[in-house]
């Protein structure tokens, strides 16, 4: 069963994963020029509410966006409290310091490898060094490097007895310069993703980076998988979406297929154009809303409950009808979701699910009621 587009209630419910409130207004302060920058800035410090205290929590300000952010402030002459500033200053001369330290240990690395024309640089670093206007405007937590599926374990066994890191408990590779290495396997689909690999420089070394397209499609899937709340996803896909050349739109559409993760790249595409201006072509937002199954939706609404929730995703919902349809979705979804969830009767599990959204109704009742 398909539907013909995104419905308003998904994209209501898809806001629970999203960043909201000050952290929105955090990110167009940091990503936007001119007066939405200006604006972003005013309203972001108004909730602050003057003070610094608040700079470390992570619902009103994130660390490691601070060099972002003081790079808006230059490009855009906005005038904030100095202790403020300041604060953004040291952070931006640290990670300024702390990017050549990691573009040094990834030199390192690639220089012990046989062939470092048969890796690719992903993640952090890949973003670092393709998507922002200067590698030191992204905070790098380590290295990720994708190789064919029967080269993982060589690899890993080649850097260990290089003594080009140290291996951890648990398999974590780890550079003397502390930096994080992981090493995973190279998406196989046709065209490969080594097709549109880009070149870089990595403190002299050179190496070859995920192309725009394939870096777009991994940061909106970690993105809306990251329960932890933190918004660098969003600077990440902003800024591989407004970095300078051709983007392949097919190559991403065609990613996002694959992955199945149709729905929530249209929903998440439509969300960042209308939050940060950015240029998203409606060919592709179409395209993608044509693989949108009823099991994607589910998926994505059962995903949202299971982080915040059934109580505050109805609490999303704009208008009656917009809140019957999700209790319905809540209650009865697919047979295929419940299966994929390990159920083996589908009798018991429709009759929970139908419990708890009456329940949930009358409880929803009763609150618009007091």
């Amino acid at each position: 069963m398909r539907a013909a587009a995104p419905r308003p209630f998904l994209a209501e419910a898809l806001e629970t994963l999203l960043p909201g409130g000050t952290l929105v207004q955090m990110l167009r302060a940091a990503l936007l020029d001119g007066p939405a920058a200006q604006s972003g800035f005013d309203r972001w410090t108004e909730m602050l509410g003057g003070s610094l205290e608040n700079m470390r929590r992570p619902d009103f300000a994130l660390p490691y966006l601070m060099p972002l952010l003081y790079d808006s402030v230059r490009r855009n002459a906005i005038e904030l409290d100095p202790r403020l500033t300041a604060l953004m200053r040291a952070a931006a001369v640290r990670e300024n310091n702390r990017v050549k330290v990691v573009a040094a240990a990834c030199r390192d690395l690639l220089s012990s490898l046989p062939d470092a024309s048969s890796v690719l640089v992903a993640g952090d670093v890949a973003l670092a060094f393709t998507a922002y206007a200067r590698p030191a405007l992204r905070h790098c937590h380590g290295l990720k490097l994708l190789v064919a599926p029967d080269h993982v374990e060589p690899l890993r066994a080649h850097l260990v007895g290089r003594r080009a890191v140290r291996e951890l408990p648990h398999g974590v590779l780890v550079h003397r310069s502390n930096l994080h290495v992981e090493i995973e396997s190279e998406p196989q689909s046709p065209p490969s993703i080594s097709e549109r690999a880009v070149a870089i420089e990595l403190d002299g070394a050179p190496a070859r980076a995920l192309g725009r397209s394939d870096l777009l499609a991994l940061v909106l899937a970690d993105g809306l998988g990251d329960q932890r709340g933190f918004a660098q996803w969003v600077a990440d896909a902003v800024s591989v979406l407004t970095a300078p050349g051709p983007l392949d739109w097919d190559a991403f559409t065609r990613a996002a297929r694959v992955r199945q993760e149709s729905l929530p790249a249209a929903l998440v595409l439509g969300w960042l154009r209308d939050e940060f201006a950015v240029t998203i072509p409606a060919a592709v937002i179409t395209d993608l809303s044509r693989d949108i199954t009823r099991f994607a939706e589910d998926t994505l609404l059962d995903q949202a409950r299971r982080v915040y929730g059934s109580v505050a995703l109805l609490r999303c919902m704009r208008g009656e009808r917009n809140r019957g349809l999700l209790l319905w979705r809540l209650a009865v979804p697919s047979r295929r979701l419940l299966r994929a969830q390990g159920e083996p009767r589908l009798i018991g599990p429709y009759a929970r699910r139908l419990v708890e959204s009456l329940s949930l109704l009358r409880q929803e009742r009763a609150r618009l009621r007091a």
